[in-house]
Parts: C-alpha cells; structure tokens; sequence
C-alpha cells in the first residue's frame, strides 16, 4: 500500500517545490535583478522586505499623517489644495528627485512595448477586465481603432444636443429644490452630476435604448465602490483570491453586469447604428481579441468607457464646483463671460462652434508668429489667398520648438474648419492666414470661454480624478539616455507634477486658473508635466466629450445660480480606484 501512495507522495512534493521555487524567484530574485539593473543606471528606492515589499512602510507613513489637516478650522478662505502630501505620503518621501524629462520620453514612445501593467487585469479584473485601459499591443490597437473614431470631434460636435439636454435637466431640479427651500438650498451635488454623465454616457452608447442605461449603471457604480479594496498599493498580497465579503459582492456584481450588457446585446442584434455599443458588437466580430472572447470584448469594454466617461468626468465637474465655490472671484469672472459669449440663452452648436474657431485661431497666431516675424522668405507663401494654399504653405512650416507639434499638423485641419464654417465672419473668407499673423494678441478679447477653460485646465491640474500613470516595460524599452528593462513598472505621480514648484512657480498649490492665459507651455515650464488625460500614445480617446461636458455644464448652471461651500462640507480628498471627495460636495445653492 505505501509503496503505491509513494510516486503520488512525489509528485506532490514536486509540484510543491515548483510553487516555492516560483514564488521565490518572483517575490525575491527578480525584484533583485531589476532593482540591479536600475541602480547600474544610477536610480534606487526604498528596499522592499520578502512577501509585503514596501507595504509595511506605507502602512507606517500613512499612519503617521495628521489628517486633521483637511479639518475646516485650519481653513482661512479655501480648502487646502495640497492633497498629495497627506493622501500619499510614501510617494512624497520617495520622490524628492525625479526627472520631468522621463515624461516627455513617454509621451513620444510609440511602442507598443511600453504598455499597460498586469496588476490592472489582476488586482482591477472584475471591474476593468481586458478592456482598453488594460490591454497591450495588437489587442489594444484594435480595440483602439473600434473605439477612438466614435470619440473624435466630428462625432463628439454631434453630441452637443445629448449635453444640453442632460445639463438642462439638472439645472431644472436645482431650481425646484431651491424654489422648495425658499431661495436657498443646501445641495449635494453628487448625485446630480452623476445623472448627468449618465444619461450622456447612456445616449451615446445605447442610442434609443438608452433607457437600459437607468439600470445598468448604478450597477457599475457599485462595481467601481466594490472595487477599491485592497490592491498592491496598500493591500496584501494575493488578496484578491480570498473569499472576503467584499470579494464575494465584487464577483457577484462583475456577473450581474456582465449579463445584463449581454442581455443588451441580444435585444440590439441585427440592429442598424452606429451607437457604440453596435460598434464594439461590431468589433468583437473581426481583428484580434487575444485571450478575450467575443462577449468578453464588449462587456470589458463597455465598463471601461462607463469608468472614463461616467465617473471620471463626474469627478472632475464635482471638484470644479467645489472649486468655484471657494473662490466666489473666478465664479463671477467666468459667469460674467458666459453671459456675455451666450447672452443668457442656451450654448449652441453656434456659439461652441465660434470659440472653437476663434480659440484655433489664437493657438495658431501664437505659433506662427515667432517664424514668420523671423522669415523673409516669399517663395514659401500660397501664390493665391487661398485655403488650399494657406494649409500647402503651413506644410512646409518648422516643427514647434517647445511643444514638438507641426505646424504642418494643425494649420491645415484649422484652416479646413474656418473654411467649411459657414456662419463664420467674412473675415475669415479672405487671407486668414495673414490676417493670423497681423492680428494683435491684445486685441483678442472676443475669443470665446476663454476664462471657463482656463478654470476646467487648473480643476484637471489640482484634481486629476485618475491621480497616476502606469506603465509597464513588456520588452527592454529605450527612454532617452535610460533603458527600461522587461517587467518594471513607470509610475507617473500627477500630483508631484501638477503641483511642483520648480514647473509651476511658487504657487503651484494655489488654485489660480489665470495660469492658463496663454495656454499650457505659458502656465508651466515643461508642457510634457500636464497630463491630466494621460500620456504618449494611450492618451485617453475621450477628451473631447470630457471637455465638452464640463464646458457645458458649467455654462449652464453659472449664470443661473451663485454657489458656495456649505457648513456641512467636510473637504476630504479621498484615493481608492480614482481621487475623490470621501464624503461628497454640499453646496448652499441661490437662484440668480
């Protein structure tokens, strides 16, 4: 009898031994030959302990920090703006030296071989999966090329109707409740915005059956709120496996979405549109999925434009409330320019339509100039005052010094949209170009929501939602004078970004959108350093609706009601899947 029990008594120590062996060389020898590697390159870090890495560290720091800081007694007008300090103190300490030149290297990387890390599938699987936000090479490029068409701005200037209508609903139950509470009213503004996004977010990828949305999306929300349990930045290791309660809900809630999109999907079959769910149908059907099936396809990525359209964009319009309302000086600056661009009446495809224009042609002025006032050269200009030969010229035009973008890559898709504008001033029908590089920057007061932009660029600055960058080395990867080897993880803080000193001048923890006057590179020494949309080739496809909705909403609701903080906000910035207040915004809302 034991001699038969005796090859299975091996083979199970065997298969025991192939576990240490691998868990040994995972948890302890590789870690050290890449923390090798790295340090022959002159960089190092904190020394990681066998199994819990640097977790007990971070655990300690955070341990340690007072978070009485964001208590609203130490206030003296606003909330304090510092948030990375408090909410990552090991990133605080560990990064007092860092090269900003290491973004700008990113951000030009074209290879696919700098992609997404494995934790997001691993620790994020149940909420993100093998959608975009995760996925690397040919299966990301695919996905990309299904998804990012429907987001560009000749699809996102139709959606322009969808916006109005979600953000007129919302201004209408605000003046309810403020009409109910007799003038003023104590919101919370969550909510609100979150049925905003949500009706957008379900028009656009639902079409007519948006209605599907009502049900499906307060089950990705609390998909999203199950998902912030412990992951490799604060948690244990190999969490995710036990069968907490948490990790059952999350696993219960992952299928409970996972069937009601593929129930959609049937409904939808056969179906004609070009809603987006009809496209990642239609996606799912051709190109590469990798280990992804068909339905898997649509359901991961269906729950990864939900996190980026829905919630990201939601956060971000609740800190720019919270913002406004703080700082009651820009809140009247910039409903004073609303009322003047719109007149009191609702943004139209029209009035959008010139600030887009005329915000183009201040960018161009503004990169022409220094060329053309140093060139005398005339063989180089279009022989006839066309727009044709106006977009041939630019062709021919230097790459920008600072920012590494040709002028022969903007100019002509500037000129084609002045050109095809047909309410467009007469103006712009004749030499557009010389009128570009004569006109005086001065003089330029008409531009459009100048100041509303500014205000969402310094909001997106101070309050990126998603606080981090991730990259992944899947090959050796080559940036600048370093070489990235295979399996090591780029972390790009924004926060140490967005608010360094030496980028953005002394106040850089001030919320002072003016910055922004003369655009990025005249708000921060290094451009590459604001990214609140990402960088290098995975830069998120859907800044465009992001932008569109927060200029929308804002321009809706400013010069209807005046705003500020109310007694029971409690400013706590709060970091579990994305950077958001823990406990909501209450405003003390008046109709004007």
């Amino acid at each position: 009898m034991e001699q038969h029990l005796l090859p299975y008594s091996y083979a199970c120590a065997s298969i025991v031994l192939l576990i240490c062996i691998r868990l040994c060389y995972d948890l302890l020898l590789k870690p050290q030959r890449l923390r090798l590697k790295l340090r022959r390159q002159g960089i190092d870090g904190p020394k990681p302990s066998f199994m819990m890495g640097n977790i007990p560290e971070i655990k300690h720091m955070k341990s340690m920090v007072k978070l009485s800081e964001f208590s609203s007694d130490k206030w003296e007008q606003s909330p304090p703006l510092d948030t990375s300090s408090i909410l990552f103190p090991h990133f605080n300490q560990w990064t007092k030296q860092y090269d900003p030149y290491l973004v700008k290297e990113i951000n030009q990387c074209k290879s696919l071989d700098l992609g997404k890390p494995a934790y997001l599938q691993k620790d994020r699987g149940p909420l993100l999966g093998k959608g975009l936000i995760t996925t690397n090479r040919g299966v990301w490029s695919h996905q990309r090329k299904t998804i990012a068409p429907q987001l560009y701005m000749d699809k996102v200037k139709d959606m322009l109707n969808i916006v109005v209508e979600s953000a007129s609903t919302l201004v209408k139950s605000w003046e309810s409740v403020v009409e109910s509470e007799g003038g003023t009213a104590d919101i919370k503004v969550d909510d609100y915005v979150r049925e905003f996004t949500s009706h957008v977010f379900s028009r656009i990828t639902f079409g007519s059956n948006y209605s599907i949305g009502a049900e499906l999306l307060p089950k990705c929300r609390a998909l999203i709120k199950a998902s912030e349990s412990p992951t490799i930045l604060n948690g244990l290791p190999f969490y995710r496996y036990l069968p907490t309660k948490k990790n059952r809900d999350l696993w219960r809630l992952e299928k409970e979405v996972h069937s009601m999109i593929i129930d959609t999907t049937k409904k939808l079959n056969g179906a004609v549109a070009d809603d987006m769910i009809q496209v990642l149908m239609d996606g799912a059907k051709r190109g590469e999925l990798g280990p992804s099936t068909p339905e898997k396809f649509i359901v991961d990525n269906c729950k990864d434009l939900y996190l980026a359209a829905f919630e990201v964009t939601a956060i971000a319009t609740i800190w720019g409330l919270m913002l406004l309302a703080s700082h009651p000086e820009w809140q009247a600056r910039v409903r004073a320019e609303i009322l003047e661009v719109c007149g009191g009446n609702m943004p139209d495809g029209e009035k959008l339509g010139k600030m887009k224009v005329l915000m183009m042609i201040y960018h161009i002025n503004a990169l022409l100039k220094a060329h053309i006032s140093m060139s005398s050269n005339t063989r180089h200009r279009p022989s006839k005052h066309s727009f044709a030969g106006q977009a041939s010229y630019a062709q021919s035009l230097p790459k920008h010094p600072m920012l590494g973008l040709g002028y022969q890559e903007t100019i002509p898709h500037a000129l084609t949209i002045i050109g095809s504008h047909v309410s467009a001033p007469s103006w712009m029908a004749t030499n557009v170009l010389s009128y570009i590089v004569k006109y005086d920057d001065q003089n330029l007061n008409f531009v459009g929501l100048m100041q509303l932009k500014m205000v969402i660029q310094e909001v997106l600055r101070l309050y990126p939602p998603v606080a981090f960058v991730s990259r992944e080395a899947l090959q050796d990867v080559k940036l600048g004078k370093l070489r990235i080897p295979k399996g090591v993880n780029i972390w790009i803080w924004l926060l140490a970004l967005h608010q360094d000193p030496k980028l953005w001048g002394p106040e850089a923890d001030k919320f002072n959108p003016a910055r922004f006057a003369n655009g990025i590179s005249g708000a921060c020494t290094y451009p590459h350093a604001y990214a609140p949309f990402g960088i290098g080739a995975r830069i998120c496809p859907g800044q465009s609706l992001a932008m569109l909705e927060m200029k929308v909403i804002l321009a809706l609701i400013l010069p209807n009601f005046s705003f500020s903080l109310s007694p029971n906000y409690c400013h706590a910035p709060h970091f579990g899947l994305l950077l958001e207040p823990k406990h909501g915004v209450n405003l003390l809302m008046r109709k004007i």
